[in-house]
């Protein structure tokens, strides 16, 4: 597996190693995912990129921790994916130092299901996550929920997450929303953290406007609250309103 890195004005192709110091080769139908840690008004962040794919032998997700010190760590998700699951990867935050990763896929019947890091320290150089624990250690910090309102869908669906809005006391952002595609349009699941004392996951929605996207298409987002996908063939836009709640279509998707 490879990763590659841009400073912006070049790309970089770079092997991800496993911890033996092998090529790490996740399973031929594994998903990858990915999140930045970073945060503008957060000087301690540290920056650390987290790659998640699923494991050949094991079929669990396995996340791969790299800092810009060029330091790696490795820990094993807890769960029961589905091989080829779809996976998506986002920081849910709590303060403007601290945040839980929470890893998303999908387990058999098709139910959707969430791993999160509940590690206590704060976020800060080199590797904050997993610093000073041991392999079983960092392990032991995933935790896996059950109970929350998920969607189902098809098998092997698509998915993708964006965090957005702002919470108080701290402008960081409130809501976290995952997204998947599958044979009947877009569901969008949401992780409600505006209020500190009482994080939650909302039902499910089916917005009318991604009700028409094509069976089981590839899903992205940014944090501007904009996600895209194809309907027949083409790729489309979408939006989420201020309200946090309604979805629209901005348009086609064009080339130069």
């Amino acid at each position: 597996m490879q990763m590659n890195t841009t400073d912006f004005t070049a790309w970089e192709n770079n092997p991800v190693e496993s911890e033996d110091g092998a090529f790490i080769r996740p399973a031929d139908d594994s998903s990858l995912a990915a999140t930045w840690y970073r945060y503008a008004p957060c000087a301690d962040c540290s920056e650390n990129v987290f790659l998640a794919y699923q494991d050949s032998n094991k079929g669990s997700f396995q996340v791969v921790n790299t800092s810009r010190t060029g330091d790696v760590q490795y820990t094993t998700v807890p769960g029961e994916p589905i091989p080829g699951s779809g996976a998506t990867f986002n920081t849910a935050w709590r303060s403007a130092t601290r945040a839980n990763l929470r890893l998303g896929y999908q387990e058999e019947g098709g139910q959707l299901a969430s791993s999160f890091w509940n590690g206590t320290s704060a976020f800060s150089p080199p590797l904050p996550l997993l610093r000073g624990q041991s392999d079983a250690d960092r392990d032991n910090y995933w935790e896996t929920e059950s109970a929350a309102p998920w969607s189902s869908s098809t098998s092997k669906a698509p998915l993708t997450s964006f965090t957005y809005g702002r919470g108080a006391p701290v402008a960081v952002p409130a809501y976290l929303f995952v997204l998947n595609a599958g044979d009947n349009g877009v569901s969008v699941d949401s992780w409600d953290n505006s209020d500190r004392d009482d994080t939650h996951w909302s039902t499910p929605v089916r917005p009318p406007a991604m009700q028409q996207v094509d069976a089981l298409s590839p899903l992205a987002a940014n944090g501007a609250g904009h996600v895209f996908a194809m309907q027949e063939g083409v790729i489309k836009e979408f939006t989420i309103d201020g309200d946090g709640t309604s979805w629209r279509l901005v348009g086609d998707v064009t080339g130069r």
